[in-house]
């Protein structure tokens, strides 16, 4: 019983959650109309059909004239509305304007089932006509509560009154005023109910998705955190350690060359000493941007202190051997002093390209990389140099 109370009660949706239900709406109805009003159309030229072949094309009664007067209404505006929603979906009319014809369409075939019914009190008491589109309407289309009131409330007071008048002393019609006084209460229940826990569940819904995304929002925050160094905005070891095994993978099952760069800065420690650390880690963040913006591929991370490693997919030896100097002479052009005169910041870089035979041969290509480092220390720095047992076509 709370759960329904919960259900009854009407849910505030957001300008943007409210364009979204009323779309989904529309998509709902289009769904499960377009077969009703199809068979409405056929059924209706049928009575037409049978309408002019049971009377021999003269209508020579009345009751022909009104009939095939009222289905050829219900064919039009059924028709018309069909047309309409071709229209709808070839210029996305809005979703709201679409929802209210469709109610104004469902209040009108009341109107017609109701005319109907009146019309065939003259020879039965039948009323099912009545009473299944009723049931119908409140289980496909979409009504506010104030508009299940009007579609199933006003055709029902109306018929209520007709027939008090007519039949007051007449207890022939008894049966069928509750019955169609019980469907029509029960078809405003049944519409207010599917309009209150649609509501309620795309709420939901919406919630759920949005919670969904925070965490993944924190997550992805979370992961930025886990993988990025503080000090200089790029990719820390931990990133070395949980993707270069994937990319080495990625590189030996593509049988594509790996490329590792291991750079480090000049004589840092002189340059710390000398201007102190806080000049220091200002040298470290700009070196370390200069050279992120210079591999436009590949990843770029610290790899502790003053140490860097660049790892990219692709490149031929001679293309490594030329990113690698790019990176030095990006660093060089930062023009950032140092205690000798006339000399700037540089950095050297081992270089190692191979294609790997096994997925955790990315240590080894780390190590090669450093000792080709160590070599472009030896022969002057500010350089890029390959290991020195490495051949033109490099691979284990």
């Amino acid at each position: 019983m709370r759960k329904f109370r919960e259900l009854m009660q009407d849910v505030a949706l957001s300008p943007e959650d409210e364009e979204r239900y009323h779309v989904m709406q529309v998509g709902t109805q289009l769904r499960y109309t377009w077969t009703a009003m199809l068979v409405t159309i056929l059924f209706q030229l049928y009575n037409i059909c049978y309408t002019l072949i049971y009377t021999h094309g003269t209508l020579s009664t009345t009751s022909s004239k009104v009939y095939l007067c009222l289905y050829i209404i219900m064919l039009s505006v059924t028709g018309a509305l069909v047309l309409y929603r071709f229209a709808a979906l070839r210029h996305s009319y809005p979703p709201e304007r679409t929802l209210r014809l469709q109610t104004a369409y469902a209040a009108f075939s009341m109107l017609w089932a109701l005319a109907i019914t009146l019309y065939d009190q003259r020879v039965s008491d039948n009323v099912t006509t009545y009473l299944s589109l009723a049931i119908f309407l409140s289980l496909l289309i979409y009504f506010k509560p104030l508009q299940a009131l009007l579609t199933f409330g006003v055709p029902q007071l109306i018929l209520v009154i007709l027939w008090w008048r007519q039949y007051l002393f007449d207890g022939s019609v008894y049966g069928q005023l509750i019955s169609t006084t019980a469907v029509a209460a029960m078809s405003f229940f049944i519409a207010c109910y599917r309009y209150y826990a649609g509501r309620y569940t795309f709420a939901e819904h919406q919630t759920i998705l949005r919670q969904n995304q925070q965490i993944q929002d924190k997550n992805k925050l979370l992961e930025l955190l886990v993988h990025r160094d503080d000090l200089t905005g790029i990719y820390n070891r931990r990133f070395l350690k949980a993707y270069l095994p994937v990319l080495c993978a990625q590189a030996q099952s593509l049988r594509q060359p790996l490329t590792v760069f291991m750079v480090d800065i000049d004589d840092f420690k002189t340059y710390n000493d000398s201007f102190g650390h806080q000049r220091g880690d200002t040298c470290l963040r700009l070196v370390a941007q200069a050279m992120n913006v210079q591999m436009s591929q590949g990843y770029f991370l610290r790899y502790g202190g003053e140490e860097f490693c660049g790892i990219v997919m692709g490149l031929s030896p001679s293309e490594a051997l030329e990113e690698g100097r790019s990176l030095c002479e990006a660093v060089e052009a930062l023009k950032l002093d140092t205690a000798e005169p006339h000399r700037y910041v540089t950095v050297s870089i081992g270089v190692f390209t191979a294609v790997p035979e096994r997925p955790d041969q990315w240590k080894e290509m780390i190590n090669k990389a450093d000792k080709a480092l160590y070599q472009a220390k030896k022969l002057g720095k500010n350089q890029a140099v390959f290991d020195g047992a490495q051949n033109e076509c490099p691979c284990f």
